[in-house]
């Protein structure tokens, strides 16, 4: 690979109106250089300063393009600008504008992935965020518990207790053992950080249907403690954040208004079907009924 010095570097811009023939100019130089052996046209799509989709679809450039030449020992720079609507008329400027499509706000979900995906972080937000009460509530230790500490050297778990972790699967790799049976090693994601699974074949056969990247999922197992390492979490039992059972609390300001809207509520409850159970709360006098599992909602 050649070295150039400051001196022996141009930088030229290629500046004027759509259709003037900058992108045509930029490619007849790569060719004239050796840089590449064909020579390119827009009408066809297939020069090198066009090179992104919308592009070579719009037969224009859209982006400012950058194409190294090097002539005479000299590395010359060819910036391919997109073609100035204040260098036309009013009346061709339509030619060239860009016509945006009309597209639905993304999800919050899928604008966090498309964050991660893109940053390798998220910025406005984290996916377990709205599921952060029922996650508090079914687990006994946060990913951060198996870290180490950087005073004691050690984690906050303890060798064999059982602990339960919540969180995203955000990595899996699988592995075979000498038997040619299948496992996998978790990376599971809380709000705090992350923590390692080792996944066995016997549970991974029994859960391999749920150990997808993004899934949410409650994991139970025993702590592995090791020396000078964040502790890992041996899987014994896996649950989807889909599969945990909430409760829908119904409120009623006494018990004369429950009692007037006692058939009516039955009623609707009838026609829902889930697995969410019902807790009726009365103000005055307090009292709360929590009805059985054939009164479930979605």
């Amino acid at each position: 690979m050649d070295v150039f010095r400051t001196d022996r570097i141009r930088n030229v811009v290629l500046l004027g109106h759509g259709g003037a023939g900058k992108t045509t100019l930029t490619e007849a130089m790569a060719y004239l250089s050796g840089i590449t052996n064909r020579l390119g046209k827009v009408t066809d799509g297939n020069t090198i300063s066009d090179y992104d989709k919308e592009e070579i679809k719009r037969k224009f450039s859209i982006s400012t393009s950058t194409v190294p030449v090097v002539w005479d020992k000299v590395k010359v720079n060819i910036l391919d600008t997109p073609g100035f609507f204040d260098f036309v008329g009013e009346e061709e400027k339509k030619e060239f504008e860009i016509t945006m499509p009309d597209v639905e706000e993304y999800e919050k979900e899928q604008l966090l992935s498309y964050e991660k995906e893109v940053l390798g972080f998220y910025v406005s937000g984290h996916p377990l965020e709205q599921y952060e009460g029922i996650w508090k509530k079914h687990i006994t230790n946060v990913t951060a518990d198996f870290a180490l500490d950087e005073e004691t050297g050690h984690s906050r778990v303890t060798d064999g207790i059982k602990a339960t972790v919540g969180g995203m699967i955000v990595e899996k790799t699988i592995k075979y053992t000498r038997n040619n049976q299948t496992m996998a090693f978790l990376t599971v994601e809380d709000l705090l950080g992350t923590v390692e699974v080792v996944v066995f074949p016997r549970d991974y056969e029994k859960n391999k249907n749920q150990l997808v990247e993004d899934e949410k999922v409650f994991i139970t197992g025993r702590v592995s403690v090791e020396e000078d390492k964040p502790s890992k979490l041996i899987c014994e039992k896996i649950k989807n954040f889909k599969d945990i059972t909430r409760e829908v609390w119904i409120q009623f300001t006494d018990m004369n208004a429950y009692q007037e809207n006692e058939r009516q509520l039955y009623n609707i409850l009838r026609e829902s079907d889930g697995k969410d159970r019902v807790v009726i709360y009365v103000r005055s006098p307090k009292a709360v009924k929590r009805l059985s599992e054939n009164w479930t909602v979605h």
